[in-house]
């Protein structure tokens, strides 16, 4: 009886301590996740100081198969000059001289949060975007994996031109902190999308793999982690919001239930 009434109390305490434990350890995920998100935008203002304006969202090789993406532009003001250094910009993403950095693993581009491989396969496009979605067995490349996407606007990336996008990072266009008239404690420049929804890279993407310009940038819409959102929108395994980066170097939570119009104003740059 006695021990009955052992395991009993056991199992309660059980019960309490370990969603605690759970929340204390979510709670120290979400603080390092919010400080990375710093660490970029630290590195996207000297990027600025050095080039007078932000990088590219996406930059496209000369046969413009391929694009590098805005977080390779920015590696050396992340203390990572050496992995810089091994990127061939003058060739593809997909070329042999860029293909050992499929496995290249980029910690301040991981949110600890979003558990996942570190890197995802992408295949051509099988079909007419939000149409066919017809699957496709051909493997344009093995690509690294981040937690995190520039943000390109309210309109989908990957069915808008670059000259619609309302955000800071409006593809291969170039934008300067000048140009966000909103003010720069306004205008959200990276945010949280995790693999379950659309995987996507710190390196760069092919251009006709499904999704590209997903892969690289994300937009603003119906809301943070909502399930009838787009592909391209943000969500995390925050409970109950997603991080942004803002273009004043601040990174703040955003909660699911945020006005939408006040959520679509943070991807506009005015």
């Amino acid at each position: 009886m006695e021990l009955l009434v052992v395991t009993a109390i056991v199992g309660v305490l059980l019960a309490l301590v370990v969603p605690a434990v759970q929340q204390v350890r979510e709670a120290a995920r979400n603080q390092q996740c919010l400080s990375q998100l710093r660490q970029l935008g630290l590195a996207l203002h000297l990027y600025h100081d050095a080039c007078n304006s932000l990088p590219l969202g996406w930059r496209p090789d000369q046969d413009r198969s391929t694009a590098f993406g805005w977080t390779a532009a920015i590696l050396p003001f992340l203390d990572q000059q050496p992995l810089y250094s091994t990127i061939d910009f003058r060739a593809s993403v997909t070329a042999p001289a860029n293909l050992g950095l499929a496995g290249q693993r980029l910690p301040v581009c991981e949110c600890p949060s979003d558990f996942g491989p570190s890197t995802f396969d992408l295949y051509a496009e099988g079909g007419l975007h939000h149409e066919l979605h017809e699957p496709s067995s051909s493997l344009l490349a093995t690509l690294p994996r981040t937690s995190y996407v520039a943000i390109f606007g309210n309109s989908d990336p990957d069915s808008s031109s670059p000259s619609a996008a309302e955000g800071a990072f409006p593809g291969d266009r170039r934008v300067s902190f000048a140009a966000l008239t909103r003010g720069l404690s306004s205008v959200a420049l990276v945010g949280e999308r995790t693999a379950r929804r659309l995987p996507a890279s710190w390196l760069g993407v092919a251009l006709e793999g499904e999704d590209a310009a997903g892969r690289i940038t994300g937009n603003l819409f119906l809301g943070p982690n909502r399930s009838d959102a787009d592909e391209c929108e943000l969500d995390s395994r925050h409970p109950g919001h997603i991080n942004l980066l803002f273009a004043d170097g601040h990174a703040v939570p955003v909660a699911d239930a945020v006005d939408r119009s006040v959520y679509r104003g943070f991807a506009r740059r005015n």
